[in-house]
């Protein structure tokens, strides 16, 4: 009967190694990949879009927790709430702008808005709510073009809402005590295509990072 063998090599170094056990399985592939598209997620939510069981989606949560994180620009929880309330009072006539980062605020309240239907106020609530990553490694990338925060909008609330989310992108580096951030110049919020060297970067140098 054929036997399943893993490849093995004495010469890889321990980053290598931990990029196979994180990457090279199709289930935790999955939970990337649905996390990537869909931002926070219950345990419940990640078991309904992956083809594995509860038990088995806790165990591969557990096993990439363990590796270290890396934030790729994301969208913070409390963005939506900050920014809704630094925009001007509405008024009829105002800048397309203006209207579409009123729809963004709202992005959240409209499960319907979102690909999977997740409810996203209430995984943002359980992610604030989260202890963190204790020591483990943390790498938040945030893009240096933050085109998709200021776009269409007037200089001064262009520059409220950039400061809004780039306190918070910092902010998220406090989740870990073995947290760092890194401005990638020439990045938009679609960094995953215009960068995706620094990603592979940041995941190999958190794999290669023991926590604590």
């Amino acid at each position: 009967m054929p036997r399943i063998t893993q490849p093995h090599d004495a010469a890889w170094s321990a980053d290598v190694e931990a990029a196979v056990a994180t990457f090279g399985n199709r289930a935790r592939n999955e939970i990337l990949r649905f996390l990537a598209s869909s931002g926070p997620a219950t345990r419940g939510d990640i078991v309904a879009a992956v083809s594995a069981g509860d038990p088995s989606v806790a165990k591969h949560l557990a096993a990439l927790e363990e590796a270290g994180v890396v934030m790729v620009d994301v969208r913070p929880p409390a963005f939506s709430k900050q920014s809704a309330a630094a925009l001007p009072k509405e008024t009829a006539g105002e800048p397309d702008g203006l209207h579409q980062a009123r729809a963004d605020a709202d992005f959240e309240k409209d499960p319907s808005r979102n690909p999977e239907g997740l409810d996203l106020i209430k995984s943002a609530a359980q992610a604030e709510a989260s202890p963190g990553f204790g020591d483990r490694p943390l790498a938040v990338l945030t893009a240096g073009d933050r085109v998709a925060v200021t776009e269409g909008l007037p200089a001064a609330v262009a520059k409220d809402l950039d400061s809004i989310w780039m306190k918070l992108q910092t902010g998220l580096v406090a989740l870990s005590s073995n947290g760092r951030q890194e401005i990638v110049q020439g990045a938009t919020h679609d960094m995953p295509a215009e960068k995706p060297d620094v990603i592979v970067k940041a995941i190999q140098e958190v794999l290669a990072e023991p926590a604590g």
